[in-house]
C-alpha cells in the first residue's frame, strides 16, 4: 500500500473518530441538562411534600371545625353534656346538704323530745 493510501485512511479514520467524539459530547450534554433538569425538579418535590405536610398538619384543627360548622347539633350536644355534669353535681351536692339536714333536724329533735320530758 502506499503512503497516500495509508494517510487517507487515517484521515477518514481520525474524522469519523472525531464525528463520535462530537456525538458523545452531544450525548455528555444532554446527560448534564437532564441531570440539572432532575435536581430542580426534585428540589419542587421536595418543597411541594413539605407544603403538603404543613397543609396537612393544619387540616385536622379545620376539619374539626369544618364538622362543628357543618353539624352544629354537635355542639349543642357538648353543651348538653357539659350542663348534665353540672346537673349531677348540683343534685350530688343536694343530696349531701339534705342528709346533713336530716341528721341535725333528727337531732334536734331529740333535743327537744329530751327537754320537753324533763
Amino acid at each position: 500500500m502506499s503512503e497516500e493510501i495509508i494517510l487517507n485512511e487515517l484521515h477518514r479514520f481520525l474524522r469519523d473518530v472525531n464525528h463520535e467524539l462530537l456525538k458523545l459530547k452531544e450525548l455528555h450534554n444532554i446527560v448534564e441538562a437532564d441531570r440539572i433538569l432532575y435536581n430542580e425538579n426534585r428540589q419542587q418535590l421536595d418543597e411541594c411534600l413539605n407544603r403538603s405536610c404543613a397543609l396537612f398538619q393544619l387540616w385536622t384543627p379545620l376539619d374539626r371545625m369544618i364538622y362543628q360548622i357543618d353539624n352544629p347539633e354537635y355542639e349543642i350536644i357538648n353543651i348538653q353534656r357539659s350542663i348534665n355534669r353540672k346537673l349531677r353535681k348540683i343534685f350530688r351536692l343536694t343530696q349531701a346538704i339534705n342528709g346533713v339536714l336530716a341528721q341535725s333536724l333528727l337531732m334536734l329533735t331529740a333535743q327537744v323530745q329530751t327537754q320537753q320530758q324533763q
